[in-house]
């Protein structure tokens, strides 16, 4: 009974822990997609090597550089924080984004997946 105990305060503790570390350093998922795709509508491009997981860094640059003007506005619709107990935390922030296509304006709601561990910030880490 003692150690059911002993572990039940140790989860509470960590999962205490996590949420006091995660939430006062690094921002919220949702500031760093607006970070993101403002950078893309700015044509910033190089900063999105800070907001995305580094193996998409690249990708991501490169994608942006080769469709300037593209993103015509975005909307942040909400997040959901995923309380790992662990190393990570994930959320899911949903944006309503504006394009321009072909000449022709079109809008879609996406998710992107963001992770954060608890020494660092907040990244995406899923590009549809």
């Amino acid at each position: 009974m003692r150690l059911a105990s002993a572990l039940i305060a140790a989860i509470v503790i960590i999962g205490l822990m996590a949420i006091t570390i995660v939430g006062c350093s690094g921002g919220s998922p949702s500031a760093t997609a607006d970070k993101y795709y403002k950078a893309i509508q700015e044509n910033d491009c190089e900063k999105l090597r800070d907001l995305v997981h580094p193996q998409l860094a690249d990708k991501e640059v490169e994608e942006c550089k080769q469709h300037p003007d593209k993103l015509v506005s975005y909307r942040i619709l909400g997040e959901n924080i995923d309380w790992n107990i662990g190393l990570a935390v994930t959320a899911g922030v949903e944006t309503e984004l504006t394009f321009r296509e072909d000449g022709k304006e079109k809008t879609n709601t996406v998710r992107r997946i963001l992770e954060k561990t608890l020494i660092g910030d907040w990244y995406i880490t899923s590009i549809p």
